[in-house]
């Protein structure tokens, strides 16, 4: 039976959940010394009321668990600089390893000064900086330069429920971004960065290029590379869309299978050892440096921090003969991660891997009891189904919320896998590790050989029909009510107490109420919405479930509607969108180089120019829209068009800002 008390750390962790959400949702300013009060207070409560119930103390020591996390939150948030966008100068160091993306290269720059009003500004923000390819600039991790540009913020999304990019990167503290050329910038000196990451990073560099010399396929030297160390820059989008599409994704992000398997590594070269000393405590001491070491070189994402941080502690009590809970260091590092950098709950690795992990804690014994399989070949079998089944069902909610997608053969491509990725994780280690002393070409072969039977199975595997769902949507609360549910047959399935399966049919009747509730608003919504970049104009008729897609230009918009458009229509529960209708045939085009259309019986009318064919009396429309004009006049266009209601394009400048606000809809 499962009880709370053998998990303290666990219930720490929700409480300090608790008081990072609390800040986040409502700002506080607080002062150090009066936090160390209050946490204070809480903490000598059950001291100075010894006769106290031990509830009341042990809500007293909660309280102050939840304090310390919206303290945290509070004091660990960097605030953007607003005069760093007015900047003439820029002194940074590039305090990341880089990553690159098609034909760029992107770094995080650590900015400590600015020159702005002839004076020299100390600051502490961080910024995305993107050098082209074409440039052939070269930048190390310790790198300190000098900019002469100013940073911009990075923007919001122009387009409802488009990916928030500007909210991605300010969970990173990053609010700022560069683009920079070989005239603009000027490397002052390098080793500034932290001694033991620039050592860490230079052996990653090592190992990289190793991959690279002995995998000769692309596609195949891409997974070598997010499966060993975690770089992912080279994956294409049809990689990781197979991967995605298969439910495998988690094989390319570096995670508790890849230190497990380096543990284990270590494990079988000491495991004939009779030493004592090496048994008790040069083995411990061993494996807890390589794994810290490859959680350096591999980027020290939320999963590998986790999983380091999990078997560190497992070794350590194992070591020292202490007995503990497997689910209790879960806990724990989830503690120190959020300690270290409260945003990490907001990561969605962070939240997919400690979900994974207890859903197989609390879930695999469950499952496994269902079946008792007779031969040696099903029980292998049916123990990593039920690995798989656990961490799918706890990461299941979620995922569909986040990536909108199913994968309905997962079992069958992580049994997959699940045969080849100890071979590759073993070979590959090996490999790398001694292909500087000796010439491995078996090995080498091997390794490659195996890549491609991986991405070949997994790609037959997505090709099988009806082998991914997509289009799925969930509210925010749909699933947290789903997690419920879940966690209330999780409950029912260990205590056996029929009160947790009504509590689960409840829960099962809140989902569906909801969902009645959406689909009812969502038949009677009729909306008009302009979708817009900086080369893209979209709009979109909804009508209930029904929509129809109108552009007003001829480019070839697809990646434009599957970024901007289809997130919107798949919140509204509407089917995927195609362009319908040319807005710039001949029949909607007007003598000034203007659009003129009708939707539902309204007159749109699209102003490219300001130049327009002059007419005794103002031209008659139920919408204008402004687009592509930096700068116009409201008594201008009032001679020139009568309108309902005007229409600013969201890319406009500010120049827009004369107009009456209830003369305009910014969209």
């Amino acid at each position: 039976m499962f009880r709370w008390a053998a998990v303290p750390f666990i219930r720490i962790s929700l409480f300090l959940i608790v008081g990072i959400l609390i800040s986040r949702l409502v700002y506080f300013s607080f002062h150090w010394a009066w936090m160390a009060v209050l946490v204070s207070t809480f903490f000598l409560i059950p001291l100075l009321f010894k006769n106290l119930n031990q509830v009341w103390k042990g809500i007293s020591f909660l309280l102050a668990i939840v304090c310390i996390g919206a303290f945290i939150q509070t004091e660990r948030k960097i605030e953007p600089d607003d005069k760093l966008v007015d900047a003439t100068q820029v002194f940074g160091i590039i305090d990341s390893y880089p990553m690159t993306l098609e034909d760029k290269s992107i770094y995080q720059l650590r900015i400590y000064s600015f020159h702005s009003d002839s004076s020299f500004v100390e600051t502490h923000q961080y910024c995305r900086l993107t050098i082209a390819e074409e440039n052939d600039i070269h930048l190390k991790y310790g790198d300190r330069i000098l900019i002469d540009q100013s940073p911009s913020r990075i923007p919001p999304p122009h387009n409802p429920n488009a990916f928030d990019y500007a909210k991605y990167m300010a969970n990173k503290n990053t609010y700022y971004q560069l683009w920079i050329r070989p005239a603009n910038y000027k490397l002052i000196n390098g080793g500034h960065g932290n001694p033991v990451l620039s050592k860490v990073y230079k052996l990653r560099s090592r190992f990289e290029q190793s991959i690279k010399r002995n995998v000769s396929s692309p596609e195949e030297r891409a997974i070598a590379l997010a499966l060993l160390l975690g770089i992912k820059d080279e994956l294409s989008p049809e990689v990781k869309q197979t991967f995605s599409k298969t439910g495998t994704m988690h094989v390319l992000a570096v995670s508790g299978l890849h230190v497990g398997i380096i543990y284990l590594l270590i494990s079988m070269i000491f495991k004939n050892s009779n030493i004592g000393f090496l048994r008790i405590w040069l083995i411990p001491i061993l494996s807890v440096f390589t794994i810290w070491i490859y959680a350096l070189m591999t980027g020290f994402s939320a999963s590998i921090l986790r999983a380091s941080i999990m078997f560190t502690l497992l070794i350590i009590a194992k070591a020292a003969n202490i007995k503990t809970s497997t689910v209790n260091p879960i806990g724990l590092s989830a503690f120190i991660l959020l300690m270290i950098n409260p945003n990490n709950l907001f990561d969605v690795g962070f939240q997919l891997s400690f979900l994974a992990i207890l859903g197989i804690l609390v879930l695999y014994e469950p499952i496994h009891r269902l079946i008792t399989p007779k031969y040696w070949i099903t029980k292998t079998v049916w123990k990593v189904v039920c690995v798989s089944l656990a961490a799918q069902i706890s990461t299941t909610p979620l995922s569909i919320y986040y990536f909108h997608q199913f994968p309905t053969l997962f079992l069958v491509s992580n049994l997959y896998v699940s045969v080849l990725i100890n071979l590759l994780m073993g070979l590959g280690v090996l490999n790398t590790l001694l292909e500087t002393f000796f010439n491995l070409t078996f090995l080498n072969s091997s390794f490659e050989w195996l890549l491609t039977l991986l991405y070949q199975g997994i790609k037959f595997i997505n090709y099988i029909p009806y082998s991914n769902i997509e289009w799925l949507h969930i509210s925010a609360s749909q699933t947290i009510v789903s997690y419920l549910l879940i966690s209330s047959l999780a409950v029912f399935l260990l205590t056996k107490q029929f009160k947790w399966l009504l509590i689960a049919t409840s829960l099962c009747c809140v989902f569906s109420a909801e969902s009645i509730i959406l689909i009812n608003q969502q038949k009677h919504k009729q909306q008009i919405v302009l979708y817009s970049d900086y080369k893209h104009k979209i709009i979109d008729q909804i009508h209930g479930f029904d929509a129809k897609l109108y552009s007003y230009d001829s480019l070839n918009s697809t990646r434009f509607i599957k970024s901007q458009v289809n997130p919107n229509r798949l919140s509204l529960d509407l089917p995927k969108a195609q362009i319908n209708t040319y807005l710039n045939a001949k029949n909607y085009l007007l003598p000034n180089n203007n659009y003129g259309f009708i939707i539902s019986g309204k007159r749109f009318i699209v102003m490219n120019s300001n130049h327009s064919v002059p007419t005794e009396s103002p031209i008659k429309t139920c919408y204008l829209i402004i687009s592509n004009i930096r700068k116009v006049r409201l008594e201008e266009l009032e001679k020139k068009y009568s309108f309902q209601r005007l229409i600013i394009d969201s890319l406009q400048d500010n120049s827009y800002e004369t107009i009456e606000i209830s003369k305009r809809e910014r969209i």
